[in-house]
C-alpha cells in the first residue's frame, strides 16, 4: 500500500483540497499469493488490511485531504473492500469481486474497470458492489495475461482521459459496441 498526494489549489473560482490516493498493488510475491488464496478463494476477510487503510484515511482526513483508493487485481479487490467499508471513492482495475467482504458504505463513487477477456479479474464478477465497466479494446480473443495486465489497462484508459470514477458508467452509455456480444452484464466501452 502506498499513498500519492496531489496538491490542491484553485481552478477558476473552485478551490480543491489536497487529494491523497491510497494505491494497492496487485499480486507481486508469495505473501500476496497467500492473500489471494485466503481472500478471493477461501473468502477470509482482510481485516488487518482494512484497519491499516482506515488509519491512513483518518490521518489524511485530519490533515484536511480528500482521500480516494485504487488498486489492480488483488489490489483492486482490496480497494473495493476498503471503499465499501470506509465509504471512500476510487477505482479498481482487473479486480475479482469481493462479495460479502464489501462493507456497508456501498462504495459511493467507486467503480471497477475490467477487460471483458480477463479471466482473473472477472472471477466472482457478480460480487462487486455494482457491475464493473468492461473494456473491449483488443477484442475477446487475447491471452489471459494480456487482458489482466495493468500496463495494457493503462493504454486502454489513456484513450479515455475524460473518464473519472464518477462518470465512467455514463461515458459507456454514450458508446455503442460494434458487436453486441456480452459475456457479462454491465456497461461497456470499446475504442480501438
Amino acid at each position: 500500500m502506498a499513498v500519492f498526494l496531489r496538491p490542491g489549489g484553485s481552478r477558476g473560482k473552485q478551490v480543491q483540497r489536497d487529494l491523497a490516493v491510497i494505491a494497492i498493488r496487485g499480486t507481486a510475491d508469495v505473501h500476496d499469493r497467500l492473500r489471494d488464496w485466503r481472500s478471493v478463494v477461501m473468502y477470509s476477510y482482510p481485516k488487518a488490511f482494512v484497519e491499516a487503510a482506515a488509519e491512513l484515511t483518518r490521518m489524511y482526513h485530519e490533515q484536511g485531504c480528500d482521500v480516494m483508493i485504487t488498486g489492480h487485481s488483488l489490489g483492486g479487490y482490496l480497494a473495493e473492500v476498503v471503499a465499501t467499508s470506509l465509504g471512500l471513492p476510487g477505482a479498481g482495475f482487473c479486480a475479482p469481486g469481493p462479495g460479502f467482504h464489501n462493507g456497508p458504505g456501498a462504495g459511493l463513487g467507486f467503480v471497477t474497470v475490467n477487460h471483458e477477456a480477463d479471466t482473473i479479474g472477472n472471477h466472482n464478477h457478480d460480487f462487486h458492489v455494482r457491475p464493473p465497466v468492461y473494456i473491449l479494446d483488443g477484442g475477446l480473443l487475447m491471452l489471459p495475461w494480456t487482458a489482466h495486465s495493468m500496463a495494457e489497462m493503462v493504454k486502454y484508459m489513456s484513450k479515455r482521459e475524460d473518464w473519472t470514477n464518477l462518470n465512467a458508467v455514463a461515458k459507456c452509455s454514450a458508446e455503442q459496441p460494434r458487436v453486441p456480444l456480452r459475456v457479462f452484464a454491465g456497461p461497456r466501452s470499446r475504442r480501438d
